[in-house]
């Protein structure tokens, strides 16, 4: 007798979920975000400019005009960035803080001068190179964040003191 698909399914999703991990292994030099690039330890090369900001980062008030939820998730990419050791390799790769962190201060913005935890938006970093990050979104498609920076720009936990 025939199985129903129904019996099947959990083998396929399964494999299908094995395939997506193998195929971010091969784009990725390390072994994932979770553990971040130089390991689990904590210990992972993050200059210390960039963990200060990111600590106090988190303890910021939401800039006024911004959105609160954005603003949140902003947060939490940043402390991803900076504590899963993105920031470190991102750095080794010639990565400023304001590729990673800077902002436009103004009301509208310009997304064109957002660092990538700006523009993260809760995706999962996959891959850095010295002039773009390989993100994979909610659906397993992957996006590329390349290296600019506006003029206007500031560093997020400096969004209070700046004026364009």
């Amino acid at each position: 007798m025939a199985s129903s698909w129904r019996d099947l399914l959990p083998k396929v999703l399964a494999d299908r979920e094995a395939q997506a991990v193998s195929s971010v292994r091969a784009v990725s030099s390390d072994d994932g975000e979770e553990s971040g690039p130089n390991g689990p330890n904590g210990a992972n090369g993050t200059p210390a400019a960039i963990i200060a900001g990111v600590q106090r980062l988190s303890v910021m008030r939401c800039p006024a005009g911004a959105d609160e939820a954005i603003w949140r998730r902003v947060n939490e990419d940043a402390a991803r960035l900076g504590n899963k050791g993105w920031a470190a390799k991102a750095s080794a790769l010639g990565w400023s803080a304001m590729d990673l962190f800077g902002a436009v201060p103004t009301r509208d913005g310009d997304p064109a001068g957002d660092g990538l935890a700006v523009w993260l938006g809760g995706r999962r970093i996959l891959a850095l190179c010295d002039t773009y990050a390989v993100v994979e979104d909610a659906c397993g498609g992957r996006s590329y964040f390349n290296r600019r920076q506006a003029e206007c720009a500031v560093l997020l936990w400096d969004m209070g003191k700046a004026r364009c």
